[in-house]
């Protein structure tokens, strides 16, 4: 990787929960992917998504908050469809409202393959459905704080996009809680730093130029981990 450094933004976007987002033009053309961000949440109502790559409702990819059902009360969830599914331990990082570091790979082979992790730790399994098919390789454009028509209540800081599994490097991105600048780093897909502090837009600081839209009004925070 190309070389890094710590530092500290200042600034974050803040999502209510109801209705507001982001839009972009990113999608999972090149297979697996790994996302990075860190997040501040407060979100203890069920199945609200942090993102996803879903469209006007319907169901692709994505990562939830609380999910519950019977087998999987207050767990963080990633879902594709209801045969394609993987479940991890709950964790108060969800919903404790306090900065917290998350690491997520995504094999759109298998999804017996995905792997979070909080803080550096990887998070255990607690059930996974559809291990005998892959996932798609062409989703939706990513929409960030909205998923299967439910969106999540949380503040947002830095939120990285690589190609591949980039999981080996979960430690030094979270660098024992300090944000650590990922500008410049191999196969970096999509980087939203959230260092604007104002206006309608997220710029990309990956070399892919694409910027994000802010749809009925996110709100910029003096908040960052």
């Amino acid at each position: 990787a190309a070389a890094a450094s710590s530092w500290a933004s200042t600034t974050a976007l803040s999502f209510d929960g109801t209705n507001d987002h982001v839009t972009t033009g990113t999608d999972d053309t090149v297979a697996s992917k790994t996302y990075v961000w860190w997040m501040k949440a407060t979100q203890t109502s069920d199945n609200k998504a942090i993102f996803s790559h879903d469209d006007s409702g319907g169901v692709k990819g994505g990562i939830y908050l609380n999910h519950f059902s019977v087998y999987e009360l207050s767990r963080v969830y990633f879902y594709y469809n209801n045969s394609k599914a993987r479940q991890w331990e709950d964790t108060s990082a969800q919903d404790d409202g306090s900065w917290h570091h998350w690491a997520l790979y995504i094999d759109v082979s298998d999804v017996r393959n995905a792997k979070l992790y909080v803080d550096g730790s990887e998070i255990t399994v607690a059930h996974t459905s559809g291990t005998t098919s892959g996932l798609p390789t062409s989703w939706d454009p990513l929409k960030i704080g909205f998923g299967n028509s439910n969106y999540a209540a949380f503040i947002l800081s830095e939120f990285a996009i690589f190609d591949g599994d980039k999981t080996g490097s979960v430690g030094t991105y979270y660098n024992s809680g300090t944000p650590w600048d990922m500008t410049g780093e191999d196969d970096l897909d999509l980087y939203y730093i959230f260092e604007e502090g104002t206006g309608t837009s997220v710029a990309d600081s990956s070399t892919n130029d694409n910027a994000g839209t802010l749809v009925n009004s996110p709100t910029w925070v003096t908040d960052a981990p």
